[in-house]
Order: C-alpha cells, then sequence, then structure tokens
C-alpha cells in the first residue's frame, strides 16, 4: 500500500497539472515530468513549477484556487451521485446502503473511480442479482477492470474491514477489524484472515457479515471500447454494437434503438473532471434543443439529448461513408472535389447561424462523405461550453474551445465575447487551404506552438506551397483566413458563392475571359 502512495501523484497535484494545461501553460510532456520531478523530490507540484521556472507564482496561485473550488463542488456532486446510487445496489439482510456509498466515496475521493464507473458496476451488481447471481461490489469493480484488489484492500482498511475466510466450508466473510468473530456463522468453523484477496474484491458493509462469492480476475475493458458498453443495453433502449471512434471530448458508438429497428450513433462525453459548473447542465440542455432544432439536408441531425447524473450523451444520425480528414489522409480527395465540399457546409452553415447555433469546432474530421458524395456536417456545440461570460469562467468550463490548425486567432486567443460566427468562416478557410496545399495554414510541434503562429502570424500563400492549386481558390481561402474578422467574407453564405463563382471560372475559363471582356 505504501508503494502505491509513493508511485500515485496526489489528487492535488493531479489537478493542478490538468488545469496548467487546459489553459495552455504547460504542456502534456511538462506536466508529467513536472509530477515525476515532484513526487522524486517530496515537494508539491506548486513549487516545482515555479522553482523550475515554468509558471510564475501568481500563475500557480491562480491554479491552485481554482483546484480548491473544484474539489469543494466535486465532494458536494460525489455525495449526491454516490446517494443517488445506492438505489441500484441489490438490498441484503442488514445493509442500508451506508456501506456502499462509504466504499464508492473512498474510491472516487482516491481518483480510483469515477461515479460513471461506480454506476456501471451497479448496474452490473443489480443485473446480476436479478439472474440470482450475489456478487458483491468490490468483485463487480476489479471484474470489470475499475479497480484492482490491492485498491480494493486498501478502501476495506480504510473502511476498518477485514476479510476471512472458514478453514472448514471455505466461506467469505466481511467483519469489523475492532470485532472479529472466531466462528463461522455458517459452518461453525474456525475463521481465519484471508490472504488471497486478489482477485476477489468485496461487499462494502464494515459491521455486516456476508458470503463474497468466488469471482475471475478479467482484463480491463480493451481500448478499442474505451467505456466498456459495446454489446450491453444503454439508457434501456439501445443496443450498442460497436465503437465508431474516439476523440478528446467523447466515445462515438453505433447502436441500435430497438423499438425503431434503426441505427443511431451514440457520444457518450468523456469528462477529465467530474465536477459540474453552475449553469453547465443547463447550458448543455438548452443546446441540445437548439442543434436539434436544426432542419438541413447538410447537417447530422441529433435525435436525443441526455444529462444522467454525471453522465452526458446524445445520440445522432449514422451516416455512412468517410469523414473529409480521412479522406485527406487517404489522399482520395481533389482540391475541386475540396472547394465543393466546403461550399456545401458553408451553406449548412449559413442555416444554423440564422438560428444562432456556431459550431465553434470545424474540422475535416467532423464533415462526412456520404457514398452518394453528399457532405453532413456533425459535432455541434453539445461537446463543448462556450457561453462563459468571461475568460475566467472559460478556463472553468474547459479551457480553449476548438482544434488549434482550424480555430480563428480571436478563438485562440481565448476570449469567449469574440466569439460569433465568423470563427467558422475561418475554419472552413483553413479546411479550403488544407485540400489546397496539402496541410492546414498552421503546423507545429504542439498545442502551444501552433497558437502562437495563429495568433501572430500570416499564413503561407499557397501559391509558394504548391504550383497545382488554382489561384481564385487559393484567393478565397487567404481572405476567409484574415486576422481580422471585418476582413473576411460577411458570413459563410458569402463565402460558398466565392467558391462557386471560382469553381465556375476554374471550369470556364474563357467564357469567363470573354465575359470580361464584353464589359
Amino acid at each position: 500500500m505504501a508503494d502505491l502512495a509513493d508511485t500515485s501523484p496526489n489528487p492535488g497535484d493531479q489537478l493542478l497539472v490538468e488545469l496548467a494545461v487546459k489553459n495552455h501553460l504547460i504542456s502534456q510532456s511538462e506536466a508529467a515530468e513536472s509530477l515525476k520531478q515532484a513526487r522524486a523530490a517530496g515537494q508539491g507540484v506548486g513549487v516545482y513549477l515555479v522553482t523550475s521556472g515554468l509558471l510564475q507564482p501568481r500563475h500557480v496561485e491562480s491554479l491552485q484556487r481554482k483546484a480548491r473550488s473544484i474539489f469543494a463542488e466535486r465532494e458536494a456532486s460525489h455525495e449526491e451521485t454516490l446517494v443517488e446510487s445506492t438505489r441500484l445496489a441489490p438490498r441484503e439482510a442488514g445493509s442500508e446502503g451506508s456501506g456502499l456509498v462509504l466504499f464508492g466515496r473512498l474510491a472516487v475521493r482516491r481518483g480510483w473511480l469515477t461515479p460513471v464507473e461506480l454506476q456501471r458496476g451497479l448496474e452490473e451488481q443489480a443485473a446480476g442479482a436479478r439472474r440470482g447471481q450475489q456478487e458483491r461490489i468490490g468483485e463487480v469493480l476489479v471484474r470489470l477492470g475499475c479497480l484492482d484488489s490491492d485498491q480494493v484492500r486498501e478502501i476495506l482498511f480504510e473502511q476498518d474491514v477485514t476479510i476471512l475466510v472458514c478453514t472448514r466450508c471455505e466461506q467469505r466473510l466481511n467483519a469489523s477489524r475492532s470485532g472479529t468473530p472466531s466462528t463461522c456463522p455458517n459452518c461453525g468453523g474456525a475463521l481465519t484472515r484471508s490472504e488471497s484477496l486478489a482477485a476477489q474484491g468485496t461487499h462494502p458493509g464494515a459491521s455486516q457479515l456476508a458470503g463474497l462469492a468466488p469471482t475471475r480476475a478479467l482484463p480491463p475493458p480493451a481500448q478499442s471500447d474505451p467505456l466498456g458498453l459495446i454489446g450491453r443495453r444503454f439508457a434501456e433502449r439501445y443496443f450498442v454494437e460497436r465503437l465508431l471512434g474516439r476523440g478528446g471530448m467523447g466515445a462515438v458508438y453505433l447502436v441500435r434503438q430497438e423499438s425503431l429497428g434503426v441505427r443511431r450513433a451514440l457520444k457518450v462525453m468523456l469528462r477529465g473532471s467530474e465536477q459540474t459548473y453552475p449553469g453547465e447542465r443547463e447550458r448543455f440542455m438548452r443546446e441540445a434543443k437548439l442543434v436539434a432544432t436544426l432542419k438541413h439536408p447538410s447537417v447530422v441531425r441529433v435525435i436525443e439529448a441526455e444529462w444522467e447524473g454525471s453522465l452526458r450523451w446524445f445520440t445522432m444520425e449514422f451516416v455512412e461513408g468517410e469523414s473529409l480528414g480521412e479522406r485527406f489522409s487517404a489522399g482520395t480527395i481533389g482540391c475541386l472535389d475540396v472547394a465543393r465540399v466546403v461550399a456545401e457546409v458553408a451553406r449548412a452553415m449559413h442555416s444554423a447561424h440564422g438560428l444562432g447555433v456556431i459550431h465553434r469546432d470545424l474540422k475535416p474530421h467532423n464533415i462526412m462523405i456520404e457514398p452518394n458524395g453528399r457532405a453532413r456536417v456533425l459535432d455541434f456545440g453539445l461537446a463543448k461550453n462556450l457561453s462563459a461570460a468571461s475568460a475566467e469562467e472559460l478556463t472553468q468550463v474547459g479551457g480553449f474551445v476548438g482544434t488549434p490548425s482550424y480555430m480563428a486567432p480571436e478563438q485562440a486567443a481565448g476570449d469567449p465575447e469574440t466569439v460569433t460566427h465568423l470563427c467558422d468562416v475561418y475554419a472552413l478557410g483553413a479546411i479550403l487551404y488544407q485540400g489546397l496545399a496539402g496541410r492546414p495554414p498552421f503546423v507545429g510541434s504542439g498545442v502551444l506552438q501552433i497558437l502562437r503562429k495563429v495568433v501572430r502570424e500570416e499564413p503561407t500563400p499557397i501559391e509558394s506551397l504548391t504550383v497545382t492549386a488554382p489561384p481564385p481558390l487559393c484567393a478565397v481561402a487567404m481572405r476567409a483566413l484574415a486576422k481580422d474578422p471585418g476582413q473576411r467574407f460577411l458570413d459563410c453564405e458569402q463565402l460558398a458563392l466565392a467558391i462557386e463563382s471560382a469553381l465556375r471560372e476554374i471550369q470556364n475559363p474563357g467564357r469567363t475571359a470573354e465575359s470580361a471582356g464584353g464589359g
């Protein structure tokens, strides 16, 4: 147990570096190295960040204030979630759920378990109970790979629980360390402390004697199923068939809506923290309702959205085909086809902007191309919260929103007041630029370097990167990428019109010249 504590960063240090990374103050590699060096020196990571010169004291103090606030609110949130979770647990004689709540709270507080994982374990336990399998919550969590046996032992120790085994009937029992019985209540045999909890898990009740059914150790969920949902029913109406993809914000699964027999795409948010900020749930549901009103053939329709406890998810149309990002990677799309796709998406975005919906994270992987060639936009603002009233609040709800290579300068600067529909114009210009030049407007070795370039530098002229890009389309892309939003196209409709005009000029150069000469 001591070794485990020595090799794992404490939750405060872990949260501090996570906040620093989210605010683009340090990189992921610097965060990992800081945790390692601080642990080796026996000092807090905040002290190391200052003494190493990575951060100024005022930055660390600001991050520490945020961390303290998050921990305080997280504790209240976890208490509510864990107490509510007890309704899923199979009720046993003498148990009212208090031990279960304590077990879960201790595991979550140590950072070993999330409320979502606990809820999943309880659902699995309840399902087993309905099948007549009396499995304990610790057993279930070990079997699912959410906890390991050493972690279960340590939680039990903190709960004043020991595991006993009968030398005669081999029954396993929970008992309080302060009042350990000497004989088995089932057969009267002698009891001894179990030294082989390793693959067992436990019931969380500290003072109740309860049998422990044997279990077998199973590997943790595969990376191809980050939430362990494949082959299970979700929300009582969807059967999860396979993983479609995973990104920084969530995992997307192919599901079948059993009542209708239709396939949907299910996106489940992967939260870096279980913290819920004031108004966050209301913002999510408000955006969900707004996005659901979008009716455009090039917009992937949102079907349903829910916020249940600490779990956020939504379902949308399942679209066959490939993303534009996949086409870019495979080199299977030409620059003229890219231009047509961008124009089609621009018209869809103009329709969305008319309803007050800004995408804020347009990128090649958020544009699907169906087998018939139609472009479809997906993943609107449901995965983000950019309605914060200040940069401070923006930091709290998860830092910068967007993908650096396609992010407008005003968006990269972190001021939510400047995020308008013109950020989507810029992003589409960046996608068009990539289709013409073979790479995004700004590239670098890391997020910080790219963000600095986005804010401070002008994109390299496309003509200097390739001789094959049509000049009319190059001009459209460069205008959409103007640093000053006022120098870009007025809206996405104007961008679409400019692209379509450029395509006509490219395809009919003689007619364009004749028209110009005839004045």
